[in-house]
């Protein structure tokens, strides 16, 4: 069973890559943005629901911050599961853009600071793998 976790700015790339996983391989897609949920200790319930499920689950979600993400970890120390953390390292200028063309849009000066507050992920977080996409 997996989890798939993917870390980065809006305008990344998070959601089309998440979409296409779960729609490729089944996997359980959880959302942030889809369930209006404005906290990351939010989304715990769910992830931990599916993951008690059996389903392979994927995260759409920011978790830019090592906190946030030693919480989830924290929350599924006893769930049997590959834990993989997928962190979109995409370039400011692009993620501002891509960000421009949703419908709704973040103004460029709030992904800019959302970009410049990541925390960049490690493997020693307690991930089994790290895998980056620039």
């Amino acid at each position: 069973m997996y989890l798939i976790v993917f870390c980065g700015s809006p305008g990344s790339g998070k959601t089309t890559l998440s979409k296409e996983i779960a729609k490729e391989y089944g996997f359980n897609r959880i959302s942030m943005d889809e369930m209006k949920i404005f906290r990351h200790g939010e989304l715990i319930p769910f992830i931990v629901s599916s993951l008690q499920e059996g389903n392979n689950t994927i995260v759409d979600s920011l978790y830019t911050k090592t906190a946030w993400r030693k919480e989830l970890l924290e929350a599924i120390e006893n769930i049997r599961c590959e834990k993989v953390l997928v962190y979109m390292d995409i370039p400011l200028a692009k993620c501002i853009k891509r960000n421009a063309g949703r419908e709704n849009s973040l103004d460029a000066y709030i992904v800019e600071d959302i970009y410049k507050s990541i925390e960049k992920p490690c493997i020693t977080e307690g991930w089994d793998r790290l895998e980056k996409v620039s």
